[in-house]
């Protein structure tokens, strides 16, 4: 095995170890499954979206993403907007109450980053962020943007 494939072997292994513990430290917090934290990470992340959208993006068949924005426009985490120019688009939008929800995961994510990263040398945690643009850039080209 060349060295390439041996890094390939060695991240392989990593990487779901990685995001359990990762899990662990800022989402298992929660009471809201991941899959709808998930939702609502992209609906945040977007602003106003379409669960169709969402589907296509994250793999997802169309009647899970319904099934899943349904639980949380019931919590009251997302709530379903009409298209202005559209009667037939539905968008998606998180409502307050979402958006206290992911302003908190999202502090929990920079603090464990922060503690996480504050282990390493200036000049590892600069490398780390350039590797992680350069593979979204990747990650982003081979999934249409």
């Amino acid at each position: 095995m060349d060295r390439v494939g041996q890094i390939v072997q060695e991240i392989s292994m990593l990487m779901p170890k990685m995001i359990r513990k990762m899990h662990r430290g800022y989402i298992a917090y929660s009471d809201i499954p991941i899959s709808q934290l998930a939702i609502m990470l992209a609906v945040a992340e977007q602003g106003t979206t379409q669960a169709t959208k969402l589907s296509r993006e994250m793999k997802v068949s169309a009647p899970s993403i319904t099934g899943i924005v349904d639980r949380l426009v019931r919590t009251n985490y997302i709530k379903r907007i009409p298209d202005k120019k559209d009667r037939r688009v539905i968008n998606l939008m998180l409502t307050e109450k979402g958006q206290k929800e992911i302003n908190v995961l999202r502090d929990r994510m920079r603090n464990r980053w922060k503690s996480i990263l504050s282990e390493l040398e200036p000049q590892d945690r600069e490398m780390y962020l350039s590797l992680m643009k350069k593979i979204l850039v990747i990650l982003e080209k081979e999934n249409g943007g």
